[in-house]
């Protein structure tokens, strides 16, 4: 009795063993709760590139795929909205008034996998002026049509370049290729190899070198989670330089590097020496002291991150990614100092339906006291297209001789002018400032003012930082 009695102790004993090994396994593997911050933080960090609960799940690279594949119809829009932060500047005000009540609408039928796609465009200015035409590509052709103009499409076909450049006057075309081809750039594809040796030589050393005391968790009233990582500039800078030491005498890695600028650039006359001393100098000339902090918040809920920002100087960057109910949507900003901000929004709503709606938004506040945004809208529906070819209805400019062409577009470029002359009399939009739809795209870059305000003031945070 007294062994029966032992052995059913030392099974008792085995089972609660197992069952103990099994709980901590769940609650290391399957929770959070045995994890360390820093675990945590590379939990969440790394779980961008899950299938389903990652940066990009399948059903957003399902849509995509299907609206290469599969007909669909189009109804969209492309709008601009500006303000000015001096609201007294009455005549630049009503200007503004005319841009933010111009768009260009869409609406079309479009079929990928047969390269055949046809739009009707309207540019649509107030008091219900408007300016229609139309777009249709097939095959190589590419063309338009608008009844100011001709009956028939006018258009191009995407073969032997140079020589229609040539017609167009271009002297130079050593830089045009006979053909655009948009292919997949193939050195971008890394193998297996490669990502292990990727792992291997930088993400782990990175990560090991990191001290546990970099890293701590917070729990929010909302219930969410951030999982934070502090560094001082130097602390970080010392990891950046370290990895770049590393990829300096990484013969593999400056090889790949050099493989994707080669299939980009369409030259190959880098060798990875001449890289390496580049990596060299960028490295010799990066500034070495600091005092300043740069912090990385994780936010996670319900064991999906949601929310990631990083601070450094006076700049916060902020993304944020929601996905539910098959409504996915992005959020990227960036904070500056005196309210200055940039803001890139997009969703996708309906994901795994045949009536997906998609929008993008890009803003810009507070620049040189301009505030903007652009806007893009589309419906797509999948479903049967009929797109009728362009049978003898066009007129193929690389067929014509270059003084035909240049014949033409003269003829072309004074019917548009005169008719834009008109509509902008008929909105009261001034002559100065040719059109409103022109000037809402154009304004930005043509002023530069977006690249001199960003660029100047990340200057002066680095200053200040150094």
């Amino acid at each position: 009795m007294k062994k029966k009695g032992l052995l059913i102790a030392i099974i008792i004993i085995l089972v609660l063993l197992v069952l103990a090994g099994g709980t901590f396994a769940y609650l290391y593997f399957g929770t959070d709760l045995l994890k360390t911050d820093k675990q945590l933080f590379a939990k969440y960090l790394m779980q961008l590139g899950d299938e389903e609960k990652g940066l990009f799940p399948k059903a957003l690279d399902d849509f995509l795929v299907k609206k290469e594949t599969t007909t669909y119809q189009n109804n969209g829009e492309l709008s601009s909205n500006y303000s000015l932060t001096d609201t007294n500047d009455t005549s630049m005000n009503e200007v503004i008034n005319i841009m933010n009540n111009s768009k260009i609408q869409f609406q079309g039928s479009v079929d990928n996998a047969n390269l055949k796609r046809e739009e009707n465009i309207t540019l649509s200015y107030p008091d219900s002026v408007s300016l229609p035409f139309k777009y249709k590509s097939e095959g190589d052709i590419y063309a338009i049509q608008a009844d100011i103009l001709s009956p028939s499409y006018i258009g191009i076909e995407n073969n032997n370049l140079k020589e229609l450049a040539q017609k167009f006057g271009t002297t130079d075309v050593s830089q045009i290729p006979d053909k655009i081809e948009l292919n997949s750039i193939e050195s971008l594809n890394f193998t297996d190899e490669e990502l292990k040796h990727i792992n291997e030589s930088y993400i782990m050393p990175i990560y090991n070198n990191l001290a546990d005391e970099k890293f701590t968790t917070t729990e929010n009233a909302d219930g969410t989670k951030t999982h934070i990582l502090t560094l001082t500039y130097t602390e970080a800078l010392n990891i950046y330089i370290q990895t770049l030491e590393t990829l300096k005498n990484d013969t593999m890695m400056l090889n790949k590097i050099i493989s994707i600028i080669a299939e980009i650039s369409g030259e190959n006359n880098l060798t990875v020496e001449e890289l390496s001393q580049a990596i060299q100098d960028f490295i010799d000339d990066l500034p070495k002291t600091n005092e300043k902090s740069i912090i990385i918040n994780i936010n996670q809920k319900d064991g999906i991150t949601n929310n990631i920002s990083v601070v450094v100087a006076n700049f916060t960057f902020i993304f944020t990614k929601s996905f539910h109910n098959e409504n996915l949507s992005y959020n990227f900003n960036i904070l500056g100092d005196e309210n200055q901000s940039v803001g890139i929004q997009m969703s996708y709503t309906n994901l795994n339906t045949d009536n997906v709606q998609e929008y993008v938004s890009f803003s810009v506040n507070n620049l040189d006291g301009v505030n903007f945004s652009y806007t893009y809208n589309n419906s797509v529906t999948f479903g049967a297209v009929d797109i009728q070819p362009f049978n003898n209805n066009v007129a193929i400019l690389n067929n014509y001789t270059a003084e035909e062409i240049q014949a033409l577009l003269l003829q072309c470029g004074t019917i548009i002018s005169q008719t834009n002359t008109r509509q902008m009399a008929q909105i009261g939009f001034p002559e100065t400032f040719v059109n409103p739809i022109v000037m809402s795209y154009a304004m930005p870059f043509s002023y530069v003012f977006i690249v001199n305000s960003v660029s100047d003031a990340i200057d002066e945070s680095i200053d200040d930082m150094t």
